[in-house]
């Protein structure tokens, strides 16, 4: 991922990695079935870094998914064609992932796929989902 500057190959480039702590609610980032929200809803705490107002960090989230739903989690990174930009995510390079143990390491690989906004700048924001 590119850094504050927007360009990647800069020294501010970042990755993320994400580590499954087992179900527990002190995690960073929490998922759960709590029926917290009519259907799901995620809430986070962050900071502005840098020299400006336009990046954050996140300093903890909880992501609520109301259990009455049927939910379908996608295992492989979709392709589909579209005029718009399109987020893709794949767990720890695995197609079927399908469940972590306590103290697992959880690598996260998103892949951004501009489309027709290829060769702009510009910020994309995106919600973490499970």
């Amino acid at each position: 991922m590119s850094g504050l500057d927007i360009l990647t190959g800069a020294r501010d480039d970042y990755a993320v990695l994400l580590q499954y702590v087992g179900i527990t609610e002190k995690a960073n980032i929490v998922l759960a079935f709590d029926n917290k929200a009519s259907f799901s809803a995620c809430e986070i705490t962050a900071q502005y870094i840098g020299d400006n107002d336009s990046h954050i960090v996140i300093n903890s989230g909880h992501i609520s998914f109301n259990a009455d739903f049927l939910w379908f989690f996608n295992q492989e990174i979709a392709v589909i064609e579209s005029l718009f930009p399109r987020v893709s995510v794949i767990a720890n390079g695995k197609p079927d992932l399908d469940k972590l143990t306590q103290g697992d390491d959880l690598t996260l690989r998103v892949v951004l796929n501009p489309n027709t906004s290829a060769g702009n700048l510009t910020d994309y924001w995106q919600t973490l989902f499970h």
